[in-house]
């Protein structure tokens, strides 16, 4: 991997937004078609019920629900409540109009998202900061998230995509093992709670056939975010990043071959472990314990065949990798932690109920989630 310049120079966040927005318009614009859900005046609710098991957070039960097109504007909410025997409990809420299947491929004035998350984990796991944290170092903490924010965008065309918002972000930290590196770290906001609210820019060309289940098309993504500590103690940062992601059919074969690659980078002064990047999980590398890792920057490669199986059930075969440094300048190609995954998916039309096994080297992750991991 090249050596970029260092970010705590303040140069990366302007030259890798700058580079990334250049790219995307830069792109050629191939004809994109859209397999949105049908259009139709006809109200949808999916409501699911959830029993299952996840390596990071034991057996879990609740409900999900999403609901179309209720107050005829191709509105939806998507609702989730879970509780875990390992003490997640976790509230999801999401509003979007028009629905982002609805909206994907398409010219729009103005889209409107409103999303809250609520994520208390009262046996979440610290490995220490830094590529070489090790597993032998786990220890137990309580970890409880608050997540709000608003975000409008725009279609520019159906390939163009640019979004704006504002983000209230909370991370509190307790219930710290006896002699918990997480006490002493600096600096000493660790044991109490971080909080930010910061403005974020988004712009993306997409090309995807569909947002829930995509067969093929591209996404090139730059994103940029500027947090403001709410505390005296709690320090401002920047984050950046830049993604791509791709599909595309296995000639004559029913089997669609997906890749995404991308970095991201925070950049900010005597930041707190609230505010760092992690790696492993569901999300991430699977088969990795959720945060396995955390530092200021984190780069990531997953690839997935995505196979039919039988009607609406299907299952993919997949390789995760990734990496943490304390800045993109210090990235390189070695330590890089893989992962094999395989998994199976069911595909409703709003959403994909999805069940992944990651086969790492320390511990094996199993995982039940919804949506493609991406």
């Amino acid at each position: 991997m090249r050596t970029l310049p260092d970010p705590r120079n303040g140069a990366m966040p302007t030259a890798a937004i700058i580079a990334s927005i250049a790219l995307l318009l830069a792109s050629p614009a191939p004809t994109v078609q859209a397999r949105p859900v049908p259009q139709t005046d006809d109200a949808k609710a999916d409501p699911l019920p959830i029993l299952m098991y996840d390596t990071d957070v034991g057996v879990g039960y609740g409900a999900k629900l999403f609901l179309l097109n209720h107050l005829r504007r191709d509105e939806s909410l998507d609702a989730i409540a879970f509780n875990s025997t390992k003490g997640q409990r976790w509230v999801r809420l999401l509003f979007s109009a028009p629905d982002f299947e609805r909206r994907q491929g398409s010219a729009y004035p103005v889209s409107l998202d409103l999303f809250v998350d609520y994520d208390a984990r009262i046996r979440a796991s610290f490995f220490g900061v830094g590529p070489d944290a090790q597993h032998a170092d786990r220890e137990k903490y309580r970890r409880e998230a608050v997540d709000l924010r608003a975000t409008v965008g725009r279609g520019f065309s159906p390939s163009l995509v640019g979004e704006a918002g504002a983000r209230y972000r909370s991370v509190r930290h307790a219930d710290f093992e006896e002699g918990s590196r997480l006490r002493v770290l600096s600096p000493d906001l660790n044991g109490a709670t971080a909080s930010w609210s910061s403005l974020m820019v988004s712009l993306r060309r997409d090309t995807r056939d569909s947002f829930v289940n995509p067969t093929r098309g591209f996404v090139l993504q730059g994103d940029a975010e500027l947090a403001r500590g709410l505390r005296s103690s709690t320090p401002q940062y920047v984050r950046y990043a830049a993604w791509m992601r791709a599909y595309s059919p296995v000639a004559r074969t029913p089997v669609v071959l997906a890749f995404r690659v991308g970095a991201e980078g925070v950049v900010g002064d005597d930041l707190p472990v609230q505010a760092l990047l992690s790696l492993g999980g569901a999300g991430t590398v699977r088969g990795l314990p959720q945060d396995r890792y955390l530092d200021r920057a984190r780069a990531l490669l997953n690839v997935e065949a995505r196979l039919p199986i039988y009607r609406r059930l299907g299952a993919i075969v997949a390789l995760d990798a990734g990496s943490v440094w304390p800045s993109l300048a210090d990235a390189s190609l070695r330590g890089w932690q893989t992962s094999p995954a395989v998994g199976l998916r069911y595909y409703l039309d709003t959403f994909v109920v999805r069940l992944d096994v990651g086969l790492g080297k320390e511990t094996t992750g199993v995982y039940f989630n919804f949506g493609q991991v991406f």
